[in-house]
């Protein structure tokens, strides 16, 4: 009988340990570096670096950055950089992708330009790809401005003025249709003057709004849907009939799947330990992979161990969970023993999986690039790598990005000069393990 209980015992014990902070055996394995990886170069410099986002458009791999700065893979796996005119910042205060097809030629740019009343107006550009890796602009299609009609049922103090701001984020095409979240946040400013004659504003927090712009007909409408109590969220497609939406509020990160455009199922929990709402979903084999940066050490024993005080990013892991045949995968801390973890990537093709992110081994030193590699669709991951030949500099951030194309990992970041603000946009590549 004190066997049994013994025996219960520990497997409660078990079974709470792997609640708390599971881990996989592989990766209580110590990182071990990897020399396998190009030498770095450097492929942009100024300000092109930190603002990088990587796509698949049309089946290519694609690089956005800011100032018009484009880079395209071409047929010998070289990255080639191009300037493209119309979205030059000279040109545009900004104009940035909210909505790119990974399997056909279109996209959607937002274009943000202001008047000298500093009032911001939006308009949709639609952009396509051409065969030969150029790209083309349409019109600008003037978005509604939908500042006029929010909130304003919403009271306001008599002697207050409210600020409102808008915004579109990066969104997801079907077919057809486009999807691209939007948020609106308020600020209710008064004004007062000071015994000394001074006017002094003093600003709260007002209503906010989020949801998504829906059009079925490219440019030529658009439906605005207000979806409640999600602070920023994001549309993936998995298969050919399901789309999947992902809503955070605070530090729970939520998914729900699509009844009709503007009814969407019961919320689910997915985790509830989200840093920061840095996530990132890719779809692929009609399974969706989710990797996030989480901050459960803040909680329970980990409490006790790491403690509150999150110097550094001290507490940060980098989690991992997939969702296939109608349910999610079990999590999985694909960070190991590593902590202050920052900025985690992931990139998919077939069954392969590669996630990285930047790790400090302590607060404001040089940050290093490890990843993780799963090639069963994320059943089981290799030991953590370090990527050996990476130049980080002390107190910067490299924001490290992947995309993996025909079996190789191809590595960007930021290698800047503390605290100088420019970057200097760095890339390394390496076959898939």
């Amino acid at each position: 009988i004190r066997l049994v209980f013994l025996l219960i015992g520990a497997i409660g014990l078990f079974w709470l340990a792997r609640q708390i902070m599971p881990i996989e055996l592989p990766s209580l394995i110590s990182p071990q570096t990897d020399a396998n990886w190009s030498k770095p170069i450097s492929i942009g410099g100024g300000r092109y670096g930190a603002g990088l986002s990587l796509h698949f458009w049309n089946g290519v791999p694609v690089g956005v950055a800011r100032g018009g700065v484009f880079y395209f893979l071409n047929k010998d796996d070289k990255w080639i950089e191009k300037t493209i005119p119309g979205f030059e910042s000279e040109k545009n205060e900004s104009c940035y992708p909210v909505a790119i097809d990974a399997h056909g030629p279109r996209a959607i740019f937002c274009d943000i330009t202001y008047t000298n009343k500093t009032e911001a107006i939006f308009a949709f550009v639609d952009v396509t790809i051409t065969p030969d890796g150029n790209l083309k602009m349409g019109a600008k299609v003037p978005l509604h401005d939908y500042r006029k009609e929010l909130f304003k049922n919403i009271p306001i103090a008599s002697d207050a003025k409210r600020d409102i701001s808008f915004g579109c984020l990066e969104g997801t095409v079907i077919g057809s249709e486009f999807y691209i979240p939007y948020f609106a946040r308020s600020e209710d400013i008064t004004e007062r003057i000071t015994s000394t004659g001074t006017h002094q504003q003093q600003g709260q927090d007002g209503p906010s709004e989020s949801g998504f712009l829906y059009s079925s007909n490219g440019l030529l409408s658009w439906q605005k849907i207000r979806l409640d109590g999600s602070e920023s969220f994001g549309t993936f497609h998995i298969t050919d009939d399901v789309l999947h939406l992902l809503t955070v509020q605070w530090a729970n990160l939520w998914s729900s799947t699509q009844l009709s455009v503007s009814n969407w199922s019961k919320p689910k929990l997915v985790t509830d330990t989200l840093k920061g709402s840095r996530f990132q979903v890719e779809g692929e084999n009609k399974t969706m992979h989710l990797c996030w940066l989480d901050e459960r050490l803040k909680r329970g024993l980990g409490f006790f161990i790491y403690g509150d005080w999150d110097v550094g990013g001290r507490n940060n892991l980098v989690f991992y969970r997939n969702y296939k045949d109608g349910k999610w995968s079990r999590e999985k801390r694909l960070s190991g023993g590593l902590s202050y973890c920052g900025s985690p990537t992931m990139s998919v093709e077939g069954e392969k999986i590669v996630v990285a992110w930047d790790n400090y081994t302590r607060p404001y030193t040089r940050a290093s690039v490890y990843y993780t590699v799963s090639k069963n669709n994320g059943r089981t991951w290799s030991k953590i790598y370090k990527v050996e030949t990476f130049e980080g500099t002390a107190g910067s951030s490299p924001s490290c990005k992947v995309i993996l194309y025909h079996g190789i990992i191809h590595l960007f970041y930021d290698r800047s000069e503390f605290p100088d603000p420019d970057s200097n946009l760095m890339y390394q590549w390496r076959k898939f393990p």
